[in-house]
């Protein structure tokens, strides 16, 4: 059923206190359907499975590309960190969604503008504008998400423009946000 639990992560989230976040089956599929649409991913898409394993987008990485039949592509070991790896990877293996942290994504050479990517899905800490305009400048597509563990992966997005305000971005559907001032 929906409320079954999918899978418990652990994490200190937003209150700074360890716990185990437990994540049911109707929350995850919920953000993969969200995904498809806000990330644009159909089914020839190729989404790197870069998070680490204690970072829920990991989950998120293997659940938007399943429920959209597009391809989970694995680095090769010891790719799985920032730098010029990441973007010979990219590059080679044809790779059209990832998703980075803002410190990560950083820390990225530009790939070529020949290569498959398309979205860059930044996730996981405050994206300062001068990345964005560093990507979206060569062609890609600038995705800021948030989302707190608790609430599955993600629960907003917003497309980024350079000299444009980073957002947040609108909820996802069947989502309610609650922003305290």
């Amino acid at each position: 059923p929906p409320s079954a639990p999918a899978y418990i992560i652990y994490t200190s989230g937003t209150t700074g206190r360890p716990k185990g976040v437990v994540v049911p089956h109707g929350a995850l599929a919920r953000f993969a359907v969200a995904a498809h649409d806000r990330y644009g991913i159909g089914p020839s898409s190729r989404i790197s499975l870069f998070s680490a394993f204690g970072f829920d987008v990991h989950v998120g990485e293997m659940a938007m590309a399943l429920a959209a039949g597009a391809a989970l592509v694995l680095l090769p070991d010891g790719q799985m960190r920032a730098g010029g790896t990441v973007t010979r990877c990219v590059e080679a293996l044809g790779i059209t969604h990832l998703s980075l942290t803002p410190s990560a994504a950083a820390t990225v050479a530009l790939p070529r503008r020949a290569c498959a990517l398309s979205r860059l899905i930044l996730i996981g800490e405050a994206c300062p504008p001068d990345l964005v305009a560093r990507w979206h400048g060569h062609g890609v597509t600038v995705i800021n998400s948030y989302g707190p563990a608790e609430a599955t992966v993600a629960v907003t997005a917003a497309i980024c423009r350079t000299g444009e305000a980073v957002t947040i971005g609108t909820a996802f559907p069947d989502t309610g946000i609650y922003i305290a001032g």
